[in-house]
């Protein structure tokens, strides 16, 4: 009987253990679904996204039209959602190549005077 309940304390320790690292991952995807408010509510580390952010694959994307730098809206394969605008100019925008550096001044600044109005980023 001993050998019986040595084994099942076992058994029950390792669903635990899997259960909780499954239940940890989810709730790790959720969160980044809406990454930019987690960060803003305290939820989410604003540097392990970054991190993320400039690692992570892009698992879909579209263009959005009818816009001045013709962003792509991509979703990276962690979950977070967001927009990648190109450093590549265009003939009609030979200055297009600028865009996304005045958006990161743009968000460092913000973050200094500690305004939480500009999104992550990188």
């Amino acid at each position: 009987m001993r050998y019986f309940s040595s084994r099942f304390a076992t058994a029950f320790r390792d669903a635990t253990q899997k259960f909780l690292e499954e239940a940890n991952a989810m709730r790790e995807r959720l969160l980044l679904q809406d990454a930019q408010c987690n960060i803003w509510k305290g939820l989410l580390d604003e540097k392990q996204v970054e991190d993320l952010m400039r690692r992570d694959n892009i698992k879909f994307s579209e263009r959005i039209e009818d816009t001045h730098s013709e962003p792509l809206k991509v979703t990276l394969e962690s979950g977070i959602v967001g927009l990648f605008k190109s450093e590549k100019p265009s003939e009609k925008e030979p200055f297009r190549s600028m865009y996304y550096k005045s958006e990161i001044a743009a968000f460092r600044i913000a973050k200094i005077a500690g305004w939480e109005i500009i999104a992550l980023t990188v």
